[in-house]
């Protein structure tokens, strides 16, 4: 029977659950139980603690056990008459756009330890932006149809992700990495610059979408291309976790935790690739920090709507009046 250890080396390495069980000879549903603990039932409504553990899946996980299944060629019309349905039902219309793309609060355990351990920090930060990559993805794209109001809800919810992400991994680049060398020795000197290369791809994706209106014909590409690099990332991110839990001590994993959680809230809110991850750069990040957040607070963005359209407000505010 392969091992946990087998398991996440190869979705570390950029693999599927489908491509590692070819590789290890099993079904994809008995690699995902091995990775993580938990059947691939479709049993998707996790709890906080269980959406940390490394392997799990962005999405549904049923199609692990289950068999593919061929859709009639009918589904696609019978997918958009229930859009088109959707779009012409005015409390439906008004439903979503009083509805926003903000993830709940985070539900935290009563143990102080267990709050700032870096490790359960960090993790909580991952399951805010797999909330809204969720609700990105719910949103049919503009160029596969999707309406300019779609496209502008797609525009917030992903600056949503670029302010979560932006202070996460300065705060990663400034104290997890370093932390991260000297704890694990070569692995970890590995692990970093693997995880340091991927970010700043993720930056330099960041910025070129900042600013860019949902209906440019390149948003959905850089979309795309950012939704399935991130996965990746989160991968490699949960192999580092899973080796600092039984590797380092927990008195020292929460006095960085503590550490993370205030270099975040100080942290840059837009992407800066050109800045690098040196340890000079990454202590210019408070600086960089207060700068965006300035620029935001006097520009706005399109995170201020939390996900909504420019219009879907004052028709809130219309209906709210009306009540």
């Amino acid at each position: 029977m392969p091992t946990k250890e087998t398991v996440l080396q190869l979705l570390e390495a950029g693999a599927t659950y489908e491509a590692t069980a070819r590789e290890l000879g099993i079904n994809p549903g008995q690699a995902y139980l091995v990775a993580t603990g938990l059947p691939a039932d479709g049993s998707d409504s996790l709890a906080p603690e269980e959406r940390q553990r490394p392997g799990i899946c962005w999405g549904s996980v049923q199609r692990l056990v289950n068999p593919p299944i061929h859709p009639s060629s009918k589904a696609a019309e019978a997918l958009e008459w229930l859009r088109k349905r959707a779009a012409g039902t005015s409390t439906m219309k008004d439903a979503a756009r009083r509805r926003d793309a903000a993830p709940p609060p985070l539900e935290l355990p009563e143990e102080e330890d267990e709050v700032f351990d870096v490790v359960d920090v960090l993790g909580r930060d991952h399951n805010q932006v797999k909330y809204l990559l969720e609700q990105l993805e719910a949103i049919r794209p503009h160029s596969e149809g999707g309406s300019r109001e779609d496209a502008e809800r797609r525009q917030s919810i992903l600056d949503m992700m670029i302010v979560a992400l932006s202070a996460h991994e300065a705060a990663e680049e400034a104290l997890l990495w370093p932390a991260v060398k000297e704890w694990l020795g070569q692995w970890g000197e590995e692990a970093a610059e693997r995880a340091t290369a991927q970010e700043q791809e993720a930056k330099a994706v960041f910025a070129e979408l900042e600013g860019m209106e949902g209906t440019d014909a390149r948003f959905d590409a850089l979309v795309e291309k950012l939704t399935t690099a991130l996965p990746k990332h989160v991968a490699t991110e949960d192999s580092v976790f899973l080796r600092l839990k039984s590797s380092s001590e927990k008195a020292d994993r929460v006095a960085l935790g503590r550490k993370v959680v205030k270099f975040e809230q100080a942290g840059p809110t837009r992407p800066h690739p050109k800045a690098g991850s040196s340890p000079a750069s990454t202590r210019m990040a408070p600086l960089i920090g207060g700068i965006d957040k300035a620029r935001d607070s006097l520009s706005g963005r399109p995170a201020d709507r939390q996900g909504k359209a420019t219009g879907d407000e004052s028709a809130e505010f219309a209906a709210d009046e009306n009540d």
